[in-house]
């Protein structure tokens, strides 16, 4: 397997118009300008490529797309005191992903 590929794009402007339209950006730059983007019945993102997974996110600043091999996942947010308050939370959840994903961490906590 190898490693996800991940693709990122400033909005243009805030609101759902400018999310929609860097999803779009995203989806022509990884696959082509000729590749739709179409939702499963569970709701999940994907592209008509055999082989390939896809994962999308979006905030106010920003829209995120991860591409694979398998299944992934990715999430972006916009910086706000919310998140400071459960930055540990989440540090401590993305180590025991990190290990769950078999990247593994050294014994100082790094990513190996």
């Amino acid at each position: 397997m190898t490693a996800p590929e991940i693709y990122i794009k400033a909005l243009a402007a805030p609101g759902r118009k400018a999310e929609r339209e860097a999803v779009d950006e995203l989806i022509a730059e990884a696959f082509g300008p000729d590749t739709e983007l179409y939702h499963r019945p569970d709701g999940s993102p994907a592209v008509d490529i055999e082989g390939v997974e896809i994962s999308i996110s979006h905030c106010r600043t920003c829209a995120v797309l991860a591409v694979a091999d398998r299944p992934v996942g990715v999430d972006v947010e916009t910086d706000r005191a919310q998140l400071q308050r459960r930055q540990s939370d989440v540090g401590r959840r993305s180590r025991i992903l990190q290990r769950f994903i078999g990247k593994g961490m050294d014994s100082q906590g790094s990513p190996l």
